[in-house]
């Protein structure tokens, strides 16, 4: 307990010292269902799509660890109601970096995750 208790007052004052609120989180979604069935499979793609989209990653956006968040958004983007939005989300993060993969294109971990999630997505928005 003392412990967790010398960390809080640890991180307020760090806080308080450095003038900075901690930044804003969305609030936690609603608990999902467990139901293996389309629609709820859809809610669940769409509720974690809306928190993280009000909850940017801290990576950078042309680090690898995005990548799988955006070909999933774009799978659901095919399948929603509110398709607009999330591909107008996937322009603006591929904008963002020039459609490129960042700062050391020729990573072994970055390049081929990114190069190919810009690709899919980028060719798909182009032909749509």
């Amino acid at each position: 307990m003392m412990a967790r208790l010398s960390v809080a007052a640890a991180t307020a004052f760090v806080f308080a010292a450095c003038g900075m609120p901690p930044p804003p989180r969305a609030p936690a979604p609603a608990p999902l269902s467990d139901a293996v069935e389309p629609q709820a499979v859809l809610r669940a793609m769409t509720t974690v799509a809306d928190w993280q989209l009000a909850n940017p990653s801290a990576h950078k956006p042309y680090e690898w660890q995005g990548a799988p968040f955006w070909v999933g958004l774009y799978e659901l983007a095919l399948r929603s109601s509110n398709r607009q939005r999330y591909l107008d989300a996937i322009r603006r993060n591929g904008e963002s970096v020039q459609w490129q993969p960042g700062r050391n294109p020729f990573s072994r971990t970055t390049t081929p995750l990114l190069r190919a999630t810009f690709f899919s997505i980028k060719s798909s928005m182009i032909a749509a």
